[in-house]
């Protein structure tokens, strides 16, 4: 009997010294203290058999590999790490996966919170997005300068020729298409008719490129544009076409019989207007008018 109970003792004892030995080679192996087998193995050695030594090296990587990620293995890491912090990183803490601290620090880091709970700047925001806040900021300010187009038609162009190419300017360059048609009313009914003027309404009219600006497509900017071209051309004909003829030198009248030579010093007699005769009254005066009706 007690030599089966010293067997059992004996049993009890092996085990326990087995289960000592698999958990400080785990340790080891969780701690990165046992010799991590290179990445990159070049074909020649690879196409060999490995030996003794590279299977047993390959045996602990494996097995420290599934150490680390079961959970005695965790519990070891987080063991380890109080006594790594209070000897100052003289007892190395354990290397654990890079790859799944990061993705925990994502998970538990905040929306738009970079690894570790820095705030991380704003993603830039796509193409169109950028190009519609860009828009819709310059159309806004739309409104302003249309304002400023209409407050340029009661100025007059020869006093203040800057209002001039403003007009221009806002007729051909500018991207808003009221801001275009509303300089096209004002120089419909304003005073600058310059060369400069008539040459950017027919380029507007014609929808042309010919300035470097791009070709008018709104058929209301156009129309109107020919409108105020089709009246500057009128208001130059009548006035370079006077409507009463100029007179004549004096000096061109002499050869004609036709043509009288008046001085002012030399005095006119105007003849009398000699009035017709007023018929005389059938019916006389008013008493005889009144005898007849009595008689």
């Amino acid at each position: 009997m007690q030599i089966e109970n010293s067997k059992g003792m004996h049993h009890l004892t092996c085990l326990n010294r087995l289960s000592c030995c698999a958990l400080a080679v785990a340790l080891l192996t969780s701690c990165g203290w046992a010799e991590e087998l290179p990445t990159a193995v070049p074909a020649a050695a690879a196409a060999e058999s490995p030996g003794f030594y590279a299977g047993t090296m390959q045996m602990l990587r494996r097995c420290r590999l599934r150490c680390k990620n079961s959970n005695a293995g965790k519990m070891l890491a987080n063991m380890v790490e109080p006594f790594s912090k209070m000897t100052g990183g003289i007892i190395p803490s354990c290397k654990g996966n890079e790859f799944d601290r990061a993705l925990e620090l994502h998970a538990s880091a905040p929306v738009g919170a970079s690894p570790g709970g820095v705030p991380a700047p704003p993603p830039p925001p796509p193409p169109a997005v950028a190009a519609a806040a860009k828009i819709k900021a310059e159309q806004q300010q739309a409104e302003i300068r249309k304002q400023a187009v209409a407050y340029l038609a009661g100025v007059d162009c020869r006093y203040y020729p800057e209002a001039e190419g403003a007009l221009i300017a806002s007729l051909r360059a500018d991207r808003s298409e009221c801001v275009r048609l509303e300089a096209a009313k004002v120089l419909l009914g304003c005073s600058c008719r310059s060369p400069a003027v008539v040459k950017a309404l027919t380029i507007c009219a014609a929808g042309s490129d010919a300035d470097g600006n791009p070709g008018e497509q709104s058929t209301r900017v156009r129309m109107m544009a020919l409108q105020a071209l089709q009246c500057c051309q009128t208001c130059d004909d009548t006035e370079l076409v006077p409507t009463t003829p100029p007179e004549q030198p004096l000096g061109s009248t002499q050869g004609s019989q036709d043509a009288q030579q008046v001085s002012f010093e030399q005095t006119t007699t105007v003849r009398p207007v000699e009035l017709p005769p007023v018929p005389a009254q059938r019916g006389g005066s008013l008493s005889e008018l009144w005898g007849r009706s009595a008689d």
